[in-house]
């Protein structure tokens, strides 16, 4: 009996609380560099989040390795956000609004072409991961052009999508316009002549150049193997709108 008193004195006098808790911590689920996460991936870490974030009051984040503006952070990201937040969304019954996307430059990968991606599970009472930038799932919106899918092949239509592009960028000034040519292995030369036409769309269109990107990357999803895809030879074309961004203090 002395010595059980003895104890809870050592314990007390050393600041540790009796019958207390330890503070709730995020989780990071999984982090994609460069390539592997395709939907299968990404359904097997939203099963692995949502027995962490388990309660209503528990989020889902999905951080972005990036020292882009959030928009191109969000379209060069190597898990797709808009996926994830999506799976979530229909498959979990996981609110929108419970699934941020956070910017930050604390985490960066080693391909700068790439956005490092890190999936957290944040319960309640747990500290964030550290971000520059904090939105909504529900406040962005990626909107392919000239296709009904983002799939690395793109869209052979190319030139009409790019136009179009220009037209919905002008008409929203939250919206960025963003040309991406996939390539698996190492860009093929049909690829790059047109993601170099695109480029020159776009420049000679007038739109500011903070307000679109044109780049090649690495496909960061699943493709087939046996037989094995052929590179691809058409951009895709997409639209990210991001509304009501709000920058926040790094953490």
């Amino acid at each position: 009996m002395r010595q059980a008193l003895l104890i809870v004195g050592l314990l007390l006098s050393s600041g540790v609380s009796l019958g207390q808790g330890s503070k709730p911590e995020a989780v990071q689920v999984r982090r994609y560099e460069r390539t592997g996460s395709g939907f299968d991936a990404i359904t097997e870490a939203n099963y692995e989040l949502t027995r962490i974030a388990a309660k209503p009051d528990d989020v889902a984040v999905v951080r972005v390795c990036s020292r882009e503006p959030m928009p191109l952070a969000l379209s060069i990201a190597a898990m797709n956000p808009f996926t994830v937040a999506r799976a979530l969304n229909q498959g979990y019954n996981f609110a929108l609004e419970r699934v941020l996307f956070l910017r930050s430059e604390d985490c960066l990968g080693s391909d700068s072409a790439v956005a490092a991606t890190e999936l957290w599970a944040v319960p309640k009472g747990a500290a964030m991961p550290v971000f520059v930038d904090s939105i909504k799932s529900s406040q962005a919106r990626l909107e392919t052009v000239g296709t009904k899918n983002l799939l690395a092949e793109g869209t052979r239509n190319y030139r009409l999508a790019v136009q179009r592009l220009t037209t919905k960028v002008r008409a929203s000034p939250e919206a960025t316009g963003v040309v991406v040519g996939y390539y698996f292995k190492q860009p093929s030369p049909e690829l790059k002549r047109r993601v170099g036409e695109a480029q020159k769309m776009l420049k000679q269109s007038g739109l500011p150049r903070h307000r679109y990107s044109v780049r090649l990357m690495p496909w960061p999803g699943e493709r087939s193997i046996d037989p094995p895809e052929p590179e691809p030879k058409y951009p895709s074309v997409f639209v990210v709108e991001v509304a009501k961004a709000k920058d926040s203090a790094r953490r």
